[in-house]
């Protein structure tokens, strides 16, 4: 076979190899972005997450606060409700 003969073949092979190349390297950026894309949701989520477990954070600091305050104003009733208990009875 002369190499003329081939000469077609060869530009279809070389023509096909870069097609493919192509289609490779375009499937390689659409999965790179769709990727980025889902990975900055997904920060997002968690960013809003982050601060809504802050916000709860700081609720359960103010009730807490809330909560030792009463406990200490219930244990001052307690104290003078006993001395109230142990004086005698005036009659």
């Amino acid at each position: 076979m002369p190499e003329d003969a081939l000469k077609p073949r060869v530009d279809f092979l070389y023509t096909a190899f870069l097609w493919l190349v192509g289609a490779l390297i375009t499937v390689t950026i659409a999965v790179v972005g769709v990727s980025i894309t889902l990975s900055s949701g997904t920060t997002a989520r968690l960013d809003k997450n982050g601060e809504q477990l802050s916000a709860l954070n700081r609720e359960v600091g103010e009730v807490s606060v809330k909560l030792d305050d009463q406990s200490k104003r219930l244990q001052r009733i307690e104290e003078k409700l006993d001395k109230l208990a142990d004086r005698p009875a005036k009659r």
